[in-house]
């Protein structure tokens, strides 16, 4: 890969002694694997590159319906154009270590919390700094969210919810208390963050969205004790609106 020999789904599964009819879905679940890995290194996509689909084109999926489909071409652009070295190979597999036990939809819920998809964004959009306009978990809201396939499951979420939860919320996190920092649009930044997850059939409304600080999300997510947080924040947003059921 590294050589950017270009290669299909179905080729690689039969170098790897697969049958190719059988296989060709699962190589690539793995080239999706690795590209989140890549993500999380700051390495860019490079089985998104160069392993392609049946018609040896680029999966015309990939992104297309994804989180930031708009990003799509740039993220492209910016794999073609990268002269991928050892290091970013060894990137790559240092990724893989840190997603081990993880397979290809788990790995990019866990890549897309992270700041790392945030710098990726940033890169290929040609902006520098950090962002307060990208949210790398952009949680929005209906009862029973449509889904988009790509190669892994997207919930579209109605933005309506994220923008109620976050009026709600007047600039403070609904767990801690803490102000939000101000943007540069003046406002204060918070992330919005489904309590029961919508993949757990958690419904998308804002009896069931809550305002965090980006600490209090992270550990919503990643932390040790994420069931008494849970709890808790189920406690705080049932007074603010007085039932879950009403909404």
């Amino acid at each position: 890969m590294a050589g950017r020999k270009k290669t299909r789904y179905q080729d690689a599964a039969e170098f790897l002694g697969l049958n190719p009819a059988n296989y060709a879905r699962s190589v690539a679940h793995v080239c999706g694997l690795l590209d989140a890995a890549a993500t999380l290194e700051g390495v860019p996509l490079l089985a998104l590159s160069v392993v392609r689909s049946s018609n040896n084109t680029i999966n015309p999926e990939a992104w297309k319906n994804g989180p930031y489909p708009e990003f799509r071409e740039a993220v492209i652009h910016r794999a073609q154009t990268h002269t991928f070295s050892r290091d970013d190979i060894s990137k790559i597999t240092l990724g893989l270590q840190k997603l081990e036990g993880k397979g290809n939809n788990t790995s990019w819920e866990y890549v897309l919390n992270h700041d790392a998809f945030q710098q990726m964004l940033l890169s290929v959009s040609g902006v520098s700094g950090t962002s307060s306009t990208i949210d790398a978990v952009y949680d929005l809201g209906s009862e029973s969210p449509l889904i988009r396939i790509d190669l892994t499951n997207r919930y579209v979420r109605d933005s309506k919810v994220r923008k109620a939860v976050l009026d709600r919320a007047k600039g403070k996190c609904e767990y801690c208390g803490e102000v939000g920092f101000t943007k540069s649009d003046k406002s204060k930044y918070l992330e919005t963050h489904h309590i029961l997850a919508l993949a757990n059939d958690g419904a998308d409304r804002i009896s069931n969205v809550i305002a965090l600080c980006s600490n209090h999300h992270r550990e919503a997510h990643f932390g040790e004790n994420y069931i008494e947080i849970e709890k808790k924040m189920i406690e705080i947003v049932d007074k603010k609106n007085g039932s879950r059921s009403q909404n």
